[in-house]
């Protein structure tokens, strides 16, 4: 038995000119992530920025280039202008609002002594998985400007209905609110998970010392999340940015454009203006705009890691 095991370890494996089976299979491994990375990210990426800098009559037709020309008016383009201002109070509004409730959610959930505290924890999960379309489609149905349930609330009560939707100075408050309750169960998740790793000898410390919960909070709790919470904004800003579904099932990017987006203005240009050339150009403006933030969130991160 010795011998024949001797004479498996000593004798050469198959190979394939030249390469091992371990070595082909490691570079199969390799290969397929390799592979995903360049079909769904790579070639989109070069695609798009092929289709930004020439005049695309359809996907397959390109008729001349047209240089920066998309870009300059993409810039000076007011709709665009619109849709700039509009994302950045979303985004600002959205990401607020979904750290400081998610933050203090968290410290709520994170008391030994909270009955439920693990039923909550799943319907947080629950809430989170939601699909947008949905959520977009529920909301819907509580803030429409026909079958409104919040309205029907308000009229039970004697008050008057309020244009949630349909108001140019409310529709996009509204959109606000809907998305920071879209976005609040992965933040108390995210936050929850990096408060179980405080050390509770601190907080007893302190205690001990006489400082109060708020104290205990800006010298203990927040320099131990303030990692997290640049992570966490940092996928919630990509992720805000690029929001679709909310605008489109809500309220179409009106009314008067006051919900429009990025996100919808690269659709309408694309898809109903028919002008897939500039709508290539302000999805790469709007690319490189989250790249250049991206980049100043990770140093960000890196000086916060570093001085933790």
């Amino acid at each position: 038995m010795d011998s024949l095991l001797t004479h498996r370890k000593s004798s050469p494996g198959l190979t394939f000119y030249g390469l091992s089976v371990d070595s082909l299979t490691l570079f199969g491994f390799l290969f397929i992530p390799l592979a995903l990375i360049i079909i769904f990210f790579v070639y989109p990426l070069l695609a798009i920025f092929f289709y930004s800098i020439n005049d695309m009559r359809s996907l397959t037709d390109p008729t001349g280039s047209y240089g920066l020309a998309n870009f300059e008016w993409v810039l000076n383009n007011k709709f665009f202008q619109l849709a700039t201002r509009n994302t950045v109070i979303f985004v600002v509004a959205s990401l607020l609002g979904q750290t400081v409730i998610g933050i203090f959610s968290a410290l709520v959930l994170n008391k030994d002594n909270l009955p439920g505290r693990a039923f909550f924890r799943t319907v947080l999960l629950f809430a989170w998985i939601m699909p947008e379309l949905i959520v977009a489609s529920i909301f819907l149905m509580i803030f429409g400007n026909n079958i409104s349930i919040v309205n029907h609330w308000l009229e039970l009560l004697g008050l008057p209905r309020v244009g949630w939707l349909n108001d140019p100075n409310m529709a996009l408050f509204t959109l606000i609110l809907v998305n920071i309750w879209k976005g609040i169960p992965l933040n108390i998740i995210i936050y929850l998970t990096a408060l179980q790793g405080v050390n509770t000898e601190y907080y007893e410390a302190a205690t001990l010392d006489g400082a109060s919960a708020w104290q205990q909070f800006w010298a203990l709790t927040f320099p131990f999340l303030l990692p997290t919470i640049v992570t966490t904004l940092i996928l919630g800003t990509i992720w805000t940015a690029n929001v679709f579904f909310l605008p489109f099932v809500m309220t179409g990017g009106g009314p008067l454009d006051s919900t429009l987006l990025w996100s919808l203005a690269i659709y309408r240009t694309i898809f109903q203006n028919l002008q897939l050339s500039r709508g290539a150009a302000m999805s790469v403006v709007v690319y490189l705009v989250l790249l250049v933030i991206g980049l100043a969130y990770y140093r960000l991160l890196n000086k916060t890691t570093t001085d933790a």
